[in-house]
């Protein structure tokens, strides 16, 4: 390979319409030019991507990036260290690992740093301690944040986000006045008619199906479900109160552990904005939700725990009823059958034949592709998952050593934030506890940099589809049929954009599955972001935009 082959890895992390993203490539073109460079590629993120240790956001184009690294090119230029990674000492020891390991290599940026396979061992900890700086101002900037949020807590601020419906924002053109939300009169009178509906015997579902008549949507203009309307029903900014979550970090994922309204110091709830409808009504109403929700409960008492709540269905999430553009979701019958039902106006289809109908015309696709084009991205979206299915021993024993060193990372981190953060040791006791466990963590990641990665091989699947001759390719016994439910979901996910499901005649769900169902296909453009998209497949017309009043 040609020693002057480089790429650009380009990431900004902020989606807020500046250009950042176009100046560094402008900045590390002229660098590459500077150093007699050919580019071969561009690794551009979507703007938005945290690198940061706090997000678990995917990052595709680096990922795409190592694994080319060597092959399509040998120099890697990037605008700064943070752009590559705010994670820290471990990723930041991979890049080494991985220039060290890779003949003829070179890592440049925009701030002068220049390392080559031969002197990126005495860069090494150079190249750490950026990645640690990065970090510490991620944890540094997270605080400051926190900070604010509580402080627009204490004073019952709005702190962004969708506006609730009835209401609307009202932003002034000075940025340090705080945006404030008010009443909106046409939304209050939708408001006002659904609660007098209520307390006069109408239940959620029979005010759902009003509200669908009526042409009346959600803040975000979808559909009412009975759910989500049980729930508006009961919020608080009914009443003038504005409600808060409260969110920890778990697992690296964010989840809420209290919610309540902004109170004052003596606890009383704070009145932020009009109330939408008199308390009496708002308490009436809860009365009657109250009292439904007993007898439902009633109903239930006693009885275990369906199977229909246990399970997981194939395609949940990716249907939509073509009718009124709501989500289809999967329903268990008494007597062993399976449907997927419209949340809105209840249209059916039978879940066992779409299930194998849907299965079998997308495995048709991966052989067809297979054949015809193996280099596609789908063939290679579909092998990560089918990889989860037949690992290697060496891949086997890489996800062993990234658990064991991700465990001393996760000590690494909770060390630095006991010195820096609480100061309940000394310096003395963090360099000492530091050195160890970093002596610890190193030969985890030379093992990591020697363990080959597992290559794919998705062959019994193709040989699969190409030796059927009108029998079953996802039958009992198929090899479909032997994969876990969540990877036979996932390959689907980078096969199918999504499915909308035409109405069919009533009480017959079995009839006409193939007419019924529209399958829209994924590209070779959008695999990736479909095949790591996560929960229902929201509909692409929905907003979070409110109606905003300059002031």
């Amino acid at each position: 390979m040609v020693k002057n082959q480089s790429a650009i890895y380009i990431r900004k992390s902020s989606d807020d319409g500046t250009s950042s993203s176009d100046d560094q490539l402008h900045d590390l073109s002229d660098l590459a030019k500077r150093h007699g460079l050919t580019v071969v590629e561009i690794y551009r993120e979507a703007d938005g991507i945290s690198a940061s240790h706090l997000s678990t956001q995917p990052r595709p184009e680096f990922e795409r990036m190592k694994a080319d690294f060597g092959t399509k090119f040998q120099t890697l230029l990037y605008w700064k260290i943070d752009r590559y990674s705010r994670k820290g000492a471990m990723e930041a020891a991979e890049l080494c690992e991985l220039v060290r390991n890779t003949p003829d290599s070179r890592l440049l940026d925009d701030n002068g740093f220049d390392a080559t396979t031969e002197t990126i061992e005495s860069r090494r900890l150079e190249v750490i301690i950026a990645s640690e700086f990065a970090r510490k101002e991620v944890e540094e900037g997270q605080k400051r944040i926190l900070r604010g949020k509580e402080s627009q807590r204490r004073n019952a601020e709005f702190m962004g986000g969708q506006v609730p419906f009835g209401l609307q924002a009202v932003r002034s053109l000075d940025r340090r006045t705080p945006t404030y939300l008010v009443p909106d009169p046409e939304q209050v009178k939708e408001i006002k008619l659904m609660f007098d509906l209520i307390v006069n015997g109408a239940t959620t579902s029979e005010l759902t199906h009003i509200l669908l008549e009526r042409g009346t949507e959600t803040a975000r203009g979808a559909k009412w479900t009975t759910n989500g309307l049980g729930r508006f029903l009961r919020s608080p900014h009914l009443i003038g109160q504005r409600q808060y979550n409260e969110w920890e970090r778990v697992d690296g994922k964010k989840k809420i552990v209290n919610t309540d309204v902004a109170r004052d110091d003596e606890g009383n709830p704070i009145q932020v904005h009009d109330p939408l409808i008199d308390e009496s009504l708002f308490y009436r109403a809860q009365a009657c939700l109250d009292s439904r929700a007993k007898i439902q409960t009633k109903r239930t008492q006693g009885k275990k725990t369906s199977q229909q709540q246990k399970m997981v269905h194939l395609l949940s999430g990716l249907l939509r009823c073509s009718g009124c553009d709501m989500n289809m979701m999967g329903k268990l019958a008494q007597n062993g059958g399976m449907y997927y039902r419209c949340v809105s106006c209840r249209q059916s289809i039978d879940g066992w034949l779409l299930n194998d109908y849907i299965a079998d015309t997308a495995l048709t696709l991966v052989s067809y592709l297979a054949w015809e084009e193996p280099d596609s991205p789908i063939i290679e979206e579909v092998s990560k998952r089918w990889m989860t299915k037949f690992d290697s021993g060496d891949n086997a024993r890489r996800k062993k050593v990234e658990t064991e060193a991700a465990k001393i990372t996760t000590r690494l981190d909770k060390l630095r934030d006991d010195h820096y953060v609480k100061g309940v040791i000394t310096d003395e006791q963090f360099e000492e506890l530091s050195i160890s466990l970093q002596a610890k963590l190193m030969p985890l990641e030379a093992e990591l940099a020697q363990i080959p990665e597992a290559t794919p091989d998705i062959s019994p699947l193709i040989d699969l589809v190409g030796c059927s001759e009108g029998g079953e390719l996802t039958g009992e016994g198929s090899v479909w049929a032997d994969l876990k439910i969540h990877t036979r979901r996932n390959i689907l996910r980078c096969i199918i954009d999504h499915i909308a499901v035409d109405p069919g005649t009533p009480q017959k769900p079995k009839e006409n599955i193939v007419g019924r169902s529209n399958i829209v296909w994924a590209t070779a453009e959008n695999t990736s972001e479909l095949g790591n998209r996560n929960g229902i497949i929201r509909n692409p017309k929905l907003t979070n935009k409110a109606k905003v009043l300059a002031q």
